[in-house]
């Protein structure tokens, strides 16, 4: 019988969180936010948490099932000047890890 793995590459789990969280249906906020919770944990315990960002219309764009994003921009994907604007109805489960 052939010995199990016991470790695995953390990038490898940033990547499948980020394409999950990119590429889901809207519907799926609450598996979301447990895999990013899940992955937060996991990148603070091995010391390569490097933060978040929200994904915005531009990232979205390139969906392939979801349309609702994370943070309201203007047209070229700059930050709204208004704190408040940004974030109105948004899907706060749309982020990206660095």
């Amino acid at each position: 019988m052939a010995k199990s793995r016991k470790t695995f590459k953390v990038e490898d789990l940033r990547k499948k969180v980020n394409d999950y969280n990119l590429n889901s249906q809207d519907k799926l906020i609450d598996q979301r936010t447990a895999q990013s919770m899940l992955l937060e944990y996991v990148l603070m315990e091995t010391g390569n948490y490097n933060g978040l960002g929200y994904l915005d219309h531009l990232q979205m764009a390139k969906s392939r099932d979801g349309i609702s994003v994370g943070m309201n921009t203007d047209k070229k994907g700059h930050v709204l000047e208004k704190y408040a604007d940004r974030f109105v109805d948004t899907d706060r489960s749309r982020v990206y890890y660095f």
